[in-house]
């Protein structure tokens, strides 16, 4: 539990030695990419990335800091400050100071908690092989991906597969595709589990674990312009579908007044349309990944029709909640017919 507080707690509100608050450890809010192997040999053996030393040494080979080690400097944060890079040093950081306080007999109950070192520079760890980072395109500066609480990751997929110079792919990624060349034939594919908290401040909201197959013998280009192409062709079809609720939200509210484009938001966001489309066609997604390490195109062209498929069986079920009044039965008829003209110019540049 200890080790487990020192890599996840989230930054927050701490009011000890001076210091206010404690920022959040290396991996409260990113996301870990891990690649599962057969067995846990196997799964070991994707784990291990190119490492340099290069200076790198755990906190546990430098003296005990003690509490005036971690109390507020001037500017309020704690006195002890490290880089954080070396990837035993991001492993065994000390984000809390933490003293056991032991009984007579040697058994705790109780411990000292307060502020740890504070990091010095980029606040995300630049070299740690489990974690895929992206450019903030307005701070400049690599982060790390994250899980979102209004999504799933799939929809985010790409975030692996970055442009040169806008972030990094996991290096257990690349070690488990490398490793697997070599292995003999068998297995199809390569779980990839992303496992992460989703935090606002100090509170964690939700702690998740996805999992994904990824084909084991198709190129990581390849299925990166594969993914990409899918989400961008899920995108489509899901902007036809808030096209198509947007006018069936404005035809509702118009039969009665001129509507508020606010109103209009607030009716249409009620709807179940998008929310059934992403969670059935996260569903797919799965076997579409498989499908790439057989036949990519036909797995496209299937992933393709499971979206429209998706997307009129969600506009069926939004349909189904409005009713058969004469105003209700207008407005579908209105919103049927923006969604089946935006599907087809879909169709036409696929």
């Amino acid at each position: 539990a200890l080790a487990a507080h020192q890599t996840f707690t989230p930054g927050g509100l701490i009011r000890r030695l001076g210091v206010s608050s404690g920022v959040a450890a290396p991996l409260a809010t990113a996301a870990a990419f891990i690649a599962d192997g057969k067995n846990l040999f196997e799964t070991l053996t994707f784990a291990l990335g190119v490492y340099r030393p290069d200076g790198d040494r755990p906190f546990w080979e430098e003296a005990p800091l003690k509490a005036g080690d971690v109390a507020a400097a001037e500017d309020g944060k704690p006195k002890t400050r490290r880089r954080l890079v070396g990837r035993t040093r991001v492993y065994t950081w000390i984000s809390r100071g933490v003293r056991l306080l032991p009984e007579e007999d040697g058994t705790v109950r109780h411990i000292a908690y307060g502020p740890g070192v504070h990091p010095e520079g980029p606040d995300v760890p630049q070299d740690d092989p489990f974690l895929a980072l992206v450019k903030d395109p307005r701070q400049g500066r690599l982060g790390a991906v994250r899980l979102r609480e209004d999504r799933a990751f799939w929809r985010d997929f790409t975030a692996l597969f970055p442009e040169e110079g806008k972030g990094t792919t996991p290096g257990t990624l690349k070690t488990a595709y490398k490793i697997a060349e070599d292995l003999p034939q068998g297995e199809d594919q390569i779980p990839l589990a992303v496992a992460g908290q989703v935090a606002d401040r100090a509170k964690v909201l939700e702690v998740r674990r996805e999992r994904y197959p990824l084909p084991r013998r198709v190129d990581l280009g390849i299925l990166q312009n594969y993914v990409e192409n899918a989400l961008e062709a899920a995108d489509g079809v899901a902007t036809c579908l808030r096209r198509a609720t947007w006018v069936l939200a404005a035809r509702l509210l118009s039969q009665t007044r001129d509507p508020d484009p606010a109103d209009v938001r607030n009716l249409q966001a009620s709807f179940p349309a998008l929310r059934h489309y992403y969670h059935r066609l996260g569903s797919a997604f799965p076997g579409f990944l498989l499908g790439l390490g057989q036949d990519p195109t036909a797995a496209f062209k299937r992933w393709e029709g499971v979206a429209h498929e998706t997307a009129l069986s969600a506009w069926n079920l939004t349909r189904q909640t409005l009713g058969t009044e004469p105003r209700a039965l207008k407005a579908v008829q209105e919103g049927e017919r923006a969604l089946a003209a935006c599907l087809r110019k879909e169709e036409k540049h696929e």
